[in-house]
């Protein structure tokens, strides 16, 4: 149960993490 719990957190923080890095790339793609 902690295992899992903690396993969900880090990929929400992950997610999260991978939609801020995301961002700037599309932006970047969209510009040129």
């Amino acid at each position: 149960m902690c295992g899992f719990a903690l396993d969900r957190q880090l990929n929400a923080s992950l997610n999260i993490f991978l939609k801020m890095c995301e961002f700037p790339h599309i932006r970047g793609i969209s510009r040129v």
